[in-house]
């Protein structure tokens, strides 16, 4: 309360503070008070200081531009017409970039070297962005011509696609074709075995046994064959019974050697399984 009391009477410049009621909601409005009144010094001073600053910076301005008339023989105090504010202006840029009052004739040349050296440079670098730009142009032609190769590709595809799409759709259809012929072969074969098995033949006897066999079979059949075209054309011969007899028995006896002989193949294959 001591240093609200201190406050009031230095802001307000008097002796003898007045009464008033020490509540809590009293010094907390007093602080607040405070705080407001610190701020607002601390910006008026950094105010205070910008516009110090800004007024020496306006008085150095003043006196360059004094001093800058004064170099091209004119009075300071004079009103300037509009085209000498101009050349004020550009004799003030000048002064600035050759960081001297007096522009003179050797700092003016030194400012020309450095703009050429600076316009080379740009000539250069103007040059370099061309060549740039027409390797950009070669590049965006080989890359319109790579997007037309790809686009005729993209069609080509396209097209080929259906016909592809159709021969999967055919390969599909035939291989569920297949499908049913393959099971359809594995009912034969198992009923082939079966059959195979009822007659007492083994499935491990070997292909090349059956064959062997096969082969066999096939050669005794054709065998028969003209015995076969013998009897029949016995039996277009006129009646003779004593002969037919004899002949017969004779054919009794080749049928019975053959019928030992497939009797004694089979024997075999039923010992091989």
């Amino acid at each position: 309360m001591d240093e609200i009391q201190f406050w009031i009477k230095e802001t307000l410049d008097v002796e003898t503070i007045p009464l008033f009621e020490e509540t809590p909601e009293t010094v907390a409005i007093l602080q607040n008070l405070m705080k407001q009144h610190e701020e607002n010094k601390k910006q008026n001073e950094i105010k205070e200081r910008l516009m110090k600053r800004e007024i020496l910076e306006f008085s150095a301005e003043a006196q360059r531009r004094k001093e800058l008339l004064s170099s091209v023989d004119m009075n300071p105090d004079t009103d300037l017409s509009p085209n000498l504010t101009k050349c004020l202006r550009s004799l003030q840029k000048c002064a600035k970039v050759l960081g001297s009052v007096q522009p003179t004739h050797a700092s003016l040349a030194c400012s020309m070297a450095a703009f050429l050296q600076t316009h080379d440079r740009t000539k250069l670098d103007i040059m370099k962005t061309k060549m740039l730009c027409h390797k950009l142009k070669q590049r965006n032609n080989d890359v319109k011509v790579f997007q037309d190769q790809l686009e005729k590709k993209l069609e080509e595809l396209e097209t080929s696609l259906s016909q592809e799409m159709k021969n999967a759709e055919m390969l599909q259809k035939s291989t569920k074709f297949h499908v049913l012929k393959k099971k359809e072969y594995q009912r034969q074969i198992l009923k082939c075995e079966k059959t195979l098995k009822e007659n007492g033949y083994s499935d491990k006897i070997s292909h090349s046994e059956l064959v062997k066999l096969g082969n066999k079979a096939k050669h005794l059949e054709e065998e028969t064959k003209p015995h076969q075209l013998q009897l029949n054309s016995y039996k277009n011969l006129p009646p003779n019974v004593d002969r037919a007899k004899l002949l017969l028995q004779e054919k009794v006896t080749e049928l019975k050697m053959l019928e030992d002989e497939l009797h004694e193949i089979f024997n075999h294959i039923s010992l091989v399984s």
